[in-house]
């Protein structure tokens, strides 16, 4: 008997995300990614996060020859249900629509492009371990997923594994590692075909301050241990820090 395909694009009409009521027009907090040399002495601006005073993201601006700007939208429950891509003219490059369930858990995420078009559903769904969810992504007029995520969550929520399958002997595997609640450690493991088992090829090591807040990424390439990107991060209250003439 042929078993009949679910058809994941039956259940994703489109409709015009809102902001949530009372979202704030303006953050409360912002923090600056910064991309150093070797004495971290130079270095550049790449992104920008912007947080209301609930600590919930407001906003994310990508620095590069043209801005890239993601904006975050809430429900009533302050969950995130939207997020809006536009470059620094304000044009939309994409959006993203979140359907959530009974716990405020996301399980659907459509994706549609600058014209509304549709062009992408992801599926999210707990496996028979309830901190363990599969992740399906699907293109736009597809009944079989391009690939499937397999994310493992300790019980404090924090993902501990993010395994991306493109085939059996085609995976790419992030391990974190958590001290106190912060991530400390990433690890990146890669199974190619024709490797028996998986390799590490890159790690990073996070540093935060006695406030908690992260103040150093250090990414390396495997086996080697060779320094691949340093980032530097900067925490301000109040007003926008890319305003100031040290901003940038």
């Amino acid at each position: 008997m042929r078993r009949k395909k679910f058809n994941v694009f039956a259940i994703a009409p489109f409709f015009l995300l809102v902001w949530m009521s009372g979202h704030p027009a303006f953050s409360q907090s912002s923090t600056l990614t910064l991309s150093c040399d070797s004495l971290m002495q130079d270095c550049d601006t790449v992104l920008a996060e912007y947080y209301d005073d609930h600590k919930l993201l407001l906003k994310k601006v990508r620095l590069a020859e043209e801005n890239t700007i993601v904006t975050y939208e809430y429900n009533e429950q302050r969950q995130v249900i939207g997020k809006r891509h536009t470059n620094g003219k304000n044009q939309l490059l994409k959006y993203e629509r979140l359907t959530l369930d009974s716990e405020g858990e996301w399980i659907i995420d459509t994706i549609f492009g600058k014209s509304d078009e549709l062009l992408m559903i992801l599926t999210r769904q707990r496996t028979t371990d309830p901190n363990v969810f599969r992740i399906q992504w699907y293109f736009k007029n597809e009944l079989a997923p391009m690939t499937t995520q397999l994310v493992r969550m300790d019980e404090n929520r924090n993902e501990i594994s993010n395994s991306t399958c493109y085939s059996p002997d085609n995976c790419i595997t992030t391990l974190n590692k958590y001290n106190n609640g912060h991530k400390t450690l990433v690890e990146l493991w890669v199974l190619s075909p024709g490797v028996p088992q998986p390799e590490l090829k890159e790690t990073e090591e996070l540093y935060y301050n006695e406030k908690g807040l992260l103040t150093l990424r250090i990414r390396y390439k495997e086996p080697e241990h060779t320094i691949l990107e340093r980032n530097k991060y900067l925490h301000y209250t109040g007003e926008d820090p890319l305003k100031r003439p040290t901003g940038r």
